[in-house]
């Protein structure tokens, strides 16, 4: 289908582009447009024609007359600001300066083709921008006008901060001031008008421009001949120079030359002369009070915020950065001067979480306040650390309440500083460690880790006794939490390993998965490798009830001593600690028993040895003591004191000398310490009498054969101790090998009651103590070697995954470190905790050097 074509008459040149016009007509033009600018300054825009106005502008410029209409226009608005006006008002000044800029706005909209088409491509300086250089040379600067009208801000704004209340009426005029200054250009204009006789040296369509650059400023020259209206002659010719600053449109207020020479000056110096009284007055009670501190901090907040508040509403943002430097200075970098560390740390105890948040929110203004500030929190914590810590590896009396409740509440008040005050913030996250560690290197981290560890042993022998559940599950919290920040772990598993094996040697086995939930807990915190041992040891005791109880059900044999039941327990030396092998010639008839067992142990397992420590059981004996008053009781003392007692069976009394020979003790003191606690502790059933005394007593020590015993021995269980030291060495002396022990007649003993002797006051021998301490020395020393290898590596490589540094690290020395792969993480954790290595943000295993 074909379609009719429709015949339309469509004009697309509005401006049409006439001949070429001459000079003559280019002047009358001109004219016109004087005429117009006449009714702009005056205000009545009303009566222009602007379809006049932008014809004619159009014309000029496309006919090269763009120079003379541009240099008119700038020699006109001279003319209008160097009219002398005498006794201006502020309110004067400020309508002034809001009319001109409404003028220039007009300009700008009415010469829209001149400005792309001629002056961007030529002199690069807009119409408003040259306008308002003008404005500002031949107006603000004339007579002081900035000057003054910045004094009178100033003054206003000061009367706002003494007054403390903000006018929005009044604040609007202020900023309007301030807007128009910030907004003044920073182009430097020079106008010259070049002598008479050399004005028909060009003519008005040649215009001149240059433009230099010189240290980052560049120079813009324009020359260029303009008809005069109402003039004596007729035609001059004026040269314009701008120097035109490059980094001007960054709009940062220190390019801005008009706003940094007349106006920050002037108002930080003003800012500052206030807060410094301020401040002053601030601290006209005493510096070192709480109160004052608090008082201090509600102060420079308030002051901050209706700073704030007053830049919002009256200045413009591009001075808040400076002001608050200035308030800086004066408020908050002498806080540390002004109040002393020890306030400082009270406040830390008992301030509020608003005084807290409120100490964060203002000294995080400046880092190295901030700096300060973590500095002082980790000095604080050190401190409290030191006062909570007893300096006695025991604890004596209810010394382990005291303690436990106040590391709970230091735990509770650290937690309430970082998280509920500071927010997690992460400048944060290693200060309570970094205190932990300076403490540890101060105190003897050994004593302390004792301490610790004694701790774990107080709350689960008392949740052996289901005492205070609900208590004593919240001390394990806090003595975990302290467990966290031990340094030296490898040390704290050798120590309470060594408690572990006592307690699992004393309580119903009923109550071992309390251990088996620490010990998850433990090997939660530091992986499996850390808690292999512990669990060793349990599956020792749990191997042992198994034997036991398969033991007594094979064993049709009728013992020797038929009232004798003995719990054999078989661990292993690699797990448990023990005292080494003590030789015993005397075993009072177990022989039989112990063989049987050993028989029954070896059909089960053929490649395993078995050795009896006997010195390491403890005994629970039923005495019937046939003195002068015949009572039954039971005692609860080691297997050595059971055979010392047993001894009694057989002889009234006998000497140091014999009875060493009997038992046959490879371990002279061991006999003694056990003989002592019999002879001293709780209700004493031995004497020691010397042999001097002896001789004068009618027995005779002849007769000793014929002595008949008076103690029966009708129950025993043999079980593995560990005994641990109590330094009794001046007692040791006091028992020599001709004293005699006899039965104390005058024991006074109730009926049916249990007695509980020490066994575990015995002290480790030179030895020992050796052996003891080398596993935990020598893994911190083999700690110190990983931490250089992997600090060396990470130096090398900057940037290394967990599997490539564990690698690294063994086959640097594969004799020493075999086997070392958790000590490894653990060393490397540490490092990031002390801020050597950290993590990479999107993978946990890659870790850097921290230069």
């Amino acid at each position: 289908m074909e379609m009719d074509l429709i015949p339309t008459n469509i004009s697309f040149n509005p401006f049409r582009i006439e001949s070429l016009i001459d000079d003559h007509t280019a002047v009358s033009l001109y004219r016109g447009i004087y005429e117009c600018l006449e009714l702009i300054k005056c205000g009545e825009t009303h009566k222009l024609s602007f379809e006049f106005l932008y014809r004619t502008c159009y014309r000029l410029t496309i006919n090269n007359y763009g120079g003379m209409l541009y240099c008119g226009v700038l020699d006109f608005i001279v003319e209008m600001l160097e009219k002398e006006r005498k006794d201006e008002t502020l309110d004067e000044i400020v309508n002034f300066w809001k009319t001109f800029e409404i003028t220039m706005d007009t300009l700008h909209d009415v010469l829209m083709y001149l400005e792309k088409n001629f002056i961007i491509s030529n002199t690069k300086v807009p119409i408003k921008t040259a306008g308002m250089s003008i404005f500002l040379k031949y107006y603000l600067l004339s007579s002081n006008r900035i000057v003054n009208v910045i004094n009178n801000v100033l003054e206003q704004l000061n009367y706002i901060r003494k007054s403390k209340k903000l006018d929005i009426n009044f604040s609007k005029e202020i900023r309007f001031i301030v807007e128009q200054i910030l907004s003044l250009p920073s182009i430097e204009v020079n106008i010259k008008s070049l002598p008479e006789d050399i004005v028909d040296t060009i003519r008005f369509n040649e215009v001149c421009c240059q433009s230099t650059i010189i240290e980052d400023d560049e120079l813009i020259s324009l020359k260029s001949k303009i008809p005069l209206i109402n003039r004596a002659y007729d035609n001059k010719i004026l040269i314009f120079t701008y120097k035109f600053n490059h980094k001007a449109p960054e709009f940062n207020w220190r390019d801005f030359a008009i706003f940094n020479q007349f106006f920050m000056p002037y108002f930080l110096a003003k800012s500052r002369e206030y807060h410094e009284k301020e401040f002053e007055i601030s601290h006209s009670l005493d510096k070192d009070s709480i109160s004052q501190i608090r008082n201090y901090l509600s102060k420079c907040e308030q002051n901050y915020m209706f700073e704030k508040m007053i830049v919002e509403n009256c200045l413009v943002f591009q001075v808040w950065e400076e002001l608050i430097k200035e308030m800086d200075k004066v408020w908050i970098h002498p806080f540390f001067e002004r109040f002393s560390s020890i306030n400082l740390f009270e406040f830390f105890l008992i301030g509020a979480k608003n005084d807290l948040q409120q100490l964060f929110r203002i000294l995080s203004r400046v880092p190295e306040c901030l700096e300060q500030l973590k500095n002082s929190l980790k000095q604080f914590f050190s401190i409290r650390l030191d006062k909570i810590f007893p300096v006695d590896e025991v604890f004596i009396n209810d010394g382990f309440k005291k303690f436990i409740d106040e590391v709970h509440l230091f735990k509770c008040r650290s937690e309430f500083i970082f998280i509920e005050c500071f927010k997690n913030n992460s400048m944060f996250n290693q200060v309570l460690s970094v205190s932990f560690e300076d403490f540890f290197l101060n105190r003897n981290a050994t004593t302390t880790i004792n301490l610790i560890v004694n701790g774990f042993d107080i709350v689960l022998r008392s949740l052996y006794n289901d005492n205070k559940i609900d208590e004593n599950n919240k001390h394990l919290d806090t003595l975990f939490w302290l467990f966290k920040y031990v340094s030296n772990k490898s040390l704290f598993e050798i120590k309470y390993r060594t408690l572990l094996c006592k307690r699992l040697m004393e309580f119903d086995v009923n109550k071992r998965n309390i251990e088996h939930n620490i010990i998850i807990k433990l090997r939660g915190e530091c992986g499996h490798g850390y808690t292999l041992k512990l669990e060793g040891i349990l599956a020792d005791m749990i191997q042992s009830e198994i034997l036991n109880m398969e033991f007594q059900q094979i064993n049709n044999e009728i013992s020797v001593l038929s009232n004798t039941i003995i719990n054999y327990k078989v661990i292993t030396p690699n797990f448990w600690i023990t005292h080494p092998y003590i030789n015993f010639s005397f075993l009072n008839n177990l022989n039989c028993k112990l063989d049987n067992f050993t028989q029954f142990f070896y059909s089960k397992y053929e490649r395993r040895k078995l050795q009896w420590h006997l010195g390491e059981g403890s005994a629970i004996i039923n005495v019937n003591l046939k003195s002068r008053f015949n009572k039954s009781f039971t005692i609860e003392c080691s297997t050595i004191q059971m055979f010392i007692l047993d001894i009694f069976n057989t002889f009234d009394f006998i000497s140091f000398e014999e009875m060493q020979k009997i038992i046959g003790c490879s371990d002279i003191n061991l006999l003694k310490h056990n003989l002592l606690c019999l002879v001293f502790e709780n209700e004493p059933l031995l004497n020691i009498i010397p042999i001097t005394r002896w001789k004068e007593i009618t027995i005779n020590n002849k007769n000793l054969n014929e002595n008949k015993g008076i103690i029966g021995v009708t129950e025993l269980n043999i079980c593995p101790k560990e005994h641990f030291p109590t330094n009794t060495n001046s007692l040791i002396a006091s028992v020599s090998l001709t004293d005699i022990i006899c039965i104390n007649n005058d024991a006074n003993v109730k009926d049916n009651s249990i007695i509980k002797y020490n066994y575990d006051s015995l002290d480790l021998n030179y030895e020992i103590k050796q052996n003891f301490d080398s596993e935990g020395s020598s893994i911190r020393d083999k700690g110190y070697i990983i931490d250089s290898i992997i600090v060396r590596n990470l130096k090398k490589n900057k940037t290394l995954h967990i599997d490539d540094i564990t690698r690294r690290v063994i086959n640097h020395n594969d004799v020493l470190l075999h086997g070392s792969t958790e000590l490894i993480v653990e060393r490397l954790e540490m490092l990031c905790q002390k801020e050597f290595v950290s993590k990479d943000l999107f993978s946990q295993n890659l870790y850097s050097y921290v230069p």
